[in-house]
C-alpha cells in the first residue's frame, strides 16, 4: 500500500506541475523569444571568451569589440522583464553577461599592464561566464518543456 500511495502522490504532483506549466508556458516561450538574441550574441563571443579563459592571445581590438557588444547585450537584458518563474534564469544570464564583460575588461587591462594576476582574474571571469551561460541554456530547455513524471 505504501508504494501505491507514493505512486499516486507522484501522479498528483505531476498533474499539478502540468497544470502550472500550462499556465506559464506562453510567458516562458515569449521570454525565450525575447532573450534569444542575447543568447545568440553571447554565443557569437564564445571564441573570444574561450581565448580569455584559456589565456590565449587575441587581438586587443577584438577584446574592445567584445566588451562593447557585451555591454549592449547587458542593456538589452535590462530591458527584459522575465516571468516570475524565470527570474532566477534571467538573473543567471545577467550574471553571465556581466562576468564576460569583466573578463574582457580585465584581459585588456592585463595586456596593457602585463599584470599576470589580472590576467588570471580575466580567465576566472571568462570561465564563470561560460559556466553560467551553459546553466542558463540547460534551465531554459528544462523549463520550456512540460515537466516529466518522477516515479520512484
Amino acid at each position: 500500500a505504501g508504494m501505491l500511495d507514493a505512486r499516486l502522490e507522484a501522479v498528483r504532483v505531476h498533474r499539478l506541475a502540468l497544470e502550472r506549466y500550462a499556465l506559464v508556458r506562453r510567458s516562458f516561450l515569449e521570454y525565450e523569444r525575447l532573450a534569444r538574441p542575447v543568447m545568440s550574441g553571447f554565443d557569437g563571443l564564445l571564441p573570444v571568451l574561450n581565448y580569455v579563459r584559456d589565456g590565449k592571445i587575441t587581438a586587443y581590438e577584438r577584446l574592445v569589440r567584445a566588451g562593447a557588444r557585451l555591454q549592449a547585450l547587458g542593456a538589452d537584458l535590462a530591458a527584459l522583464k522575465p516571468p516570475a518563474d524565470l527570474t532566477d534564469v534571467h538573473a543567471t544570464l545577467v550574471s553571465a553577461v556581466h562576468l564576460a564583460t569583466e573578463a574582457c575588461t580585465r584581459r585588456r587591462l592585463a595586456v596593457t599592464t602585463g599584470n599576470a594576476e589580472i590576467d588570471r582574474e580575466a580567465s576566472a571571469a571568462a570561465a564563470g561566464a561560460l559556466l553560467l551561460a551553459t546553466h542558463v541554456r540547460d534551465q531554459m530547455v528544462v523549463r520550456l518543456y512540460p515537466p516529466q513524471i518522477k516515479i520512484q
